[in-house]
């Protein structure tokens, strides 16, 4: 169903597929076991993005959000886990605007909303202005064409977000 992301954590590849599933390598090696797969299925929408943090990950889906992480089993077992309480029944609208800004998984929500990660828990950090923008690329056409990026300069983190006809900037 094609692949929209590879991650690698815990000595294995991380393969996230567009059905919901992602597909993870034997520990230290790149050979996929067909076998070897798990589902995101608190909400099964298709999936948009892997992208790793610390000992988890986010699985980000079209209508919701999980967190996995690293059992440690390694071969001997299933080596990830959907976290406790890990669901929320927020999606991506497009997988380049998930990045790593103030420590936190920051992206741009099925809403329209730029939301960040704070620990577990999603937040809104984006102004109408902005929003407006959003939706305005969303209906336009321009969605996968949003991407973002973060850098650090004089101590402040920036989150870019930027569509074809705009760009936001927001300081962390």
């Amino acid at each position: 169903s094609g692949v929209h992301s590879v991650i690698h954590m815990a000595g294995s590849f991380i393969y996230g597929t567009n059905d919901g599933r992602f597909y993870f390598s034997e520990l230290n090696d790149t050979a996929i076991n067909p076998l070897s797969f798990e589902t995101a299925e608190s909400n099964p929408d298709p999936g948009v993005r892997l992208f790793p943090y610390g000992d988890h990950f986010f699985y980000f889906g079209t209508k919701s959000i999980e967190i996995w992480y690293s059992t440690g089993q390694g071969d001997s077992g299933q080596p990830f886990a959907r976290m406790q309480g890990g669901t929320f029944p927020r999606g991506c609208a497009a997988k380049m605007t998930v990045a790593l800004c103030d420590n936190a998984a920051t992206f741009v929500a099925d809403n329209g909303q730029v939301m960040q990660f704070t620990g577990t828990t999603p937040k809104q950090i984006s102004v109408q202005a902005v929003e407006n923008d959003i939706q305005d690329a969303i209906a336009g056409g321009n969605k996968e064409a949003m991407e973002a990026f973060t850098w650090t300069q004089g101590g402040h983190e920036f989150y870019v977000l930027s569509a074809p006809d705009w760009t936001w900037v927001y300081d962390a």
